[in-house]
């Protein structure tokens, strides 16, 4: 059993935090991909489905000025991200988007160096793991709403580098059926929050529920419940109500367009979020 759960930890972290990229090329002053790469992309696309967006980094070659280049460095990193949010690929609400001019070692390198980096990480549902003390009871989870791990930077980098007016999604925050009642692991992803707003104690929050699979806009009580479950646990561990709000939205705000194609769709609809108030 010991060298069972071994195996299945090891599978785990090779396969949650493993980080991929992909590199795509254009032509000189060009802001779309080459022929070549055109092809390149379409596959991979094909092929990637299930994946996560963490960074875009976009490059230029240095035949023109610092200003030029860095212009078009970030068309072509916008170029990038347009399409992959025309494809439904998930773009992690912490992506970073770094569009280099000539500032980097090798930009003399032209061919080589006109290019975008796409850094992405595999999606993994829980039921592609399965060990058997971790399964949740069928009966207590709505197929539509069970809990899918995404892969993330962890919520105390994002804390730290979120500005006030930025956003947050609370990973593993869910819910059982048509309740507010949460499921693990939920608790860890609120006790980081909560050690966070311990320490930093000017923070203050708007927190954020929404619901996948339901057209009516004006049904927003479960996502109302949901978002004031979260701020209640934070303030029974000592966290002042001033400090805190609380909105739900229903399926007002999705992240892809009702109704949801597939599981992957309804997963990102379907989440808490914070928004950072003051920091």
């Amino acid at each position: 059993m010991i060298k069972y759960l071994f195996f299945v930890c090891l599978l785990w972290s090779g396969t949650i935090f493993s980080q991929d990229q992909a590199t795509f090329y254009f032509d000189v002053d060009q802001d779309y991909l080459n022929r070549t790469s055109e092809v390149k992309f379409t596959r991979w696309l094909q092929d990637n489905q299930q994946i996560k967006i963490s960074r875009i980094e976009a490059y230029c070659d240095s035949t023109a000025s610092f200003a030029y280049n860095k212009r078009l460095a970030n068309s072509r990193a916008e170029h990038i991200k347009k399409r992959l949010e025309e494809n439904t690929i998930l773009i992690d609400s912490t992506a970073i988007v770094v569009a280099f001019g000539d500032d980097f070692i090798g930009a003399t390198q032209h061919g080589i160096h006109r290019k975008v980096v796409v850094f992405y990480q595999k999606i993994v549902r829980n039921s592609d793991l399965i060990i058997p003390s971790l399964v949740q009871n069928v009966n207590t989870v709505n197929p539509l709403e069970a809990p899918v791990t995404l892969t993330s930077i962890d919520l105390t980098t994002q804390l730290q580098k979120a500005k006030a007016g930025e956003f947050i999604i609370l990973q593993n925050v869910n819910f059982k059926f048509n309740s507010e009642v949460m499921v693990d692991p939920a608790a860890d992803i609120l006790k980081e929050l909560l050690r966070f707003m311990q320490l930093e104690p000017t923070l203050k929050i708007e927190i954020q529920g929404h619901i996948c699979c339901n057209s009516d806009p004006k049904d927003i009580k479960l996502s109302t419940r949901r978002a004031k479950a979260v701020r209640d646990y934070l303030i029974s561990n000592g966290i002042s109500q001033q400090r805190l709000s609380y909105k739900g939205f229903g399926s007002n705000k999705p992240l892809f367009i009702l109704p949801e194609k597939n599981e992957k769709e309804r997963a990102a609809n379907r989440r808490v979020e914070i928004l950072i108030v003051q920091k």
